[in-house]
């Protein structure tokens, strides 16, 4: 099982994060990107949901404006 494999589970319907990532992306979180890179999450132990719309085909910046995204989130819940 790769590592991609080992952080997310898809089954019908969504995802759901396994283990906490580097970023501090809390396990439990659920959720589904979409084709047009949509993006959404529940959290349940932080109590939100996160949402991040693109109209974007195939957008060569998408993990980096996602890995800000989730980076920006986790801060401002530490402060």
């Amino acid at each position: 099982m790769g590592l991609f494999q080992s952080l997310l589970v898809f089954g019908y319907g969504g995802e759901v994060r396994l283990t906490e990532n580097a970023d501090g992306i809390n396990a439990g979180q659920w959720g589904w990107n979409g084709f047009w890179q949509t993006y959404f999450r529940i959290d349940p132990q932080n109590d939100m949901v996160l949402i991040l719309f693109t109209n974007a085909f195939d957008n060569p910046k998408w993990d980096e404006i996602l890995g800000g995204y989730e980076t920006i989130v986790v801060q401002a819940i530490e402060d």
